[in-house]
């Protein structure tokens, strides 16, 4: 609860959840106190005797939180939802409610404000009369020549899966399969994202990404399907 521990139960649970011994001289010290001062850019010791905690560093919190907030962005239909909806999408998106003391801090706003730049947009907006914020994904705009790299994917898309059985590939089989059939590889940066799900998100008329059990698979849309 709250990503701390107390310093006394980090051993147990170290090896209750791993299934074996924290052997602090494999890591080169003598002390677990030593290791755990070794690692200031992911948790921090805080307090004296009994009530000395382990809990993660603020960087460490701030990184976690961005990839939360990353996950719950990206599951909305238009990848942005308001400050003020922040709880109920945390809950749908984690099965969880949503509580900022887990984040180290105790105002929303003061994690928000430590995210890194380039991962999400803030704007300012009313919503019935009331101010609020709109969070959304960062998105740098692609350049003109990027634009064009792009349509050209989404023509390469068509052509890989209407080789594949039922038009479409797994996710992470995708790259390899693009490599084996064009020749060459897939470079995302080339078309100005920086990760091939949002590639494909840039080309959402000629191809869609859904679960599949555990599995994502990348399928074309069903105009693109008649041929």
């Amino acid at each position: 609860p709250g990503c701390k521990i107390a310093f006394y139960k980090f051993i147990p649970r170290y090896h209750h959840h791993f299934g074996k011994q924290c052997r602090v001289a494999d890591y080169g010290y003598t002390k677990l106190r030593d290791l755990l001062d070794s690692l200031p850019h992911v948790i921090q010791v805080i307090g004296e005797g009994a009530k000395t905690f382990i809990t993660l560093a603020h960087k460490a919190q701030v990184r976690r939180f961005s990839n939360d907030l990353l996950k719950m962005l990206k599951s909305q239909p238009e990848k942005q939802f308001l400050l003020s909806a922040f709880p109920a999408v945390f809950e749908r998106s984690f099965f969880k409610p949503f509580s900022i003391y887990d984040y180290g801090v105790c105002h929303l706003k003061d994690i928000l404000s430590d995210i890194p730049e380039n991962t999400i947009v803030m704007e300012d907006v009313t919503e019935e009369s009331k101010p609020d914020v709109m969070i959304s994904v960062f998105r740098r705009d692609q350049t003109q020549e990027e634009v064009m790299r792009t349509r050209g994917f989404a023509k390469e898309v068509v052509e890989l899966l209407r080789h594949s059985p039922d038009l479409s590939i797994c996710f992470n089989k995708f790259i390899p399969a693009y490599h084996q059939h064009f020749g060459r590889q897939c470079r995302v940066g080339s078309y100005g994202m920086t990760k091939l799900i949002e590639l494909f998100e840039a080309v959402t008329d000629t191809v869609e990404v859904r679960e599949d059990g555990e599995e994502r698979l990348v399928q074309l849309t069903k105009d693109k399907m008649v041929w």
